[in-house]
């Protein structure tokens, strides 16, 4: 087997595994104190993409994309039938 054919095999069978990777369990650095001592700044957290709202839970944290753009980490502590509300923990 030659150099081309094993780059083209492994590109074949490990590419799809890192899209699905990539996709579904998304890798976040944390940027700032709002989840301390919970998630402590400049740490990276590995999360699960939740694909249905019936999986949220309340006390979980989930990630986000705020209106500006920001993935933002808060605390769910409220379901609605209609709106869900995310509260940010603060230190004390």
């Amino acid at each position: 087997m030659n150099f081309l054919t094993f780059i083209g095999k492994l590109l074949f069978n490990v590419f799809p595994l890192l899209l699905v990777f990539y996709f579904l369990f998304p890798v976040i650095l944390v940027i700032g104190d709002s989840m301390y001592p919970t998630y402590k700044d400049g740490k990276f957290l590995f999360s699960i993409r939740v694909l249905f709202k019936s999986q949220m839970r309340v006390n979980d944290v989930y990630a986000y994309k705020s209106p500006e753009g920001r993935i933002v980490i808060k605390r769910l502590m409220k379901i609605k039938t209609e709106n869900t509300f995310l509260k940010e923990i603060t230190k004390k």
